[in-house]
């Protein structure tokens, strides 16, 4: 039996070489994002993004105001494997919330560690510190109504199109960009 020539992509010992990637095709951002941040989220001890991030679904709009996670410290290791719970460093930014954040310990380590699906916290450490928000832009300000020569305009050069519905869409579109422009 005769042998091959050996092709471009083969090495000496037969195995292929892996193909090259050519180009530089669209990538999911979402794997190169969490490399990024894991180094700083594990100083803080939130090896899981997620409760940053969904803190608000966690334990609702009104404990989220309030209150925010700072660390995540783990459990001890266990003489089996494994690690125990952990305990969370909870930010509380009134002092006349903090014992109600106390008493409602349980049902917040309860929705916690239902969100992760496992028994990630123990207890809660609380934290008297200033909650930080992030900054928010303020809202736009109102536009104004078009004026009626802007709607005359507007209404004329719609005139010629047959659909009743397209041509009040157009219309109210036309008269929400003569707002915005102001006259320009």
């Amino acid at each position: 039996m005769a042998k091959r020539p050996a092709s471009p992509n083969s090495s000496a010992a037969g195995a292929p070489k892996p193909a090259r990637r050519r180009g530089f095709g669209m990538r999911h951002i979402a794997p190169a994002a969490a490399a990024a941040s894991r180094p700083a989220l594990r100083k803080r001890g939130l090896a899981v993004a997620g409760v940053l991030a969904d803190w608000r679904k966690i334990v609702g709009p009104f404990l989220a105001e309030a209150t925010a996670p700072e660390k995540l410290a783990p459990g001890r290791a266990l003489p089996e494997g494994g690690r125990d719970a952990g305990v969370l460093h909870l930010r509380v930014g009134s002092p006349a919330l903090a014992p109600e954040i106390a008493h409602f310990a349980p049902q917040i380590i309860e929705k916690i560690n239902g969100y992760f699906g496992y028994r990630a916290v123990a207890r809660l450490h609380i934290l008297h510190a200033p909650v930080s928000r992030p900054q928010t832009a303020p809202a736009p300000a109102a536009l104004r109504d078009a004026t009626p020569a802007e709607k005359d305009a507007v209404r004329s050069q719609t005139a010629g199109v047959g659909d009743d519905g397209l041509r009040d869409a157009l219309q109210r579109l036309g008269e929400a960009v003569a707002a915005r422009r102001g006259g320009r």
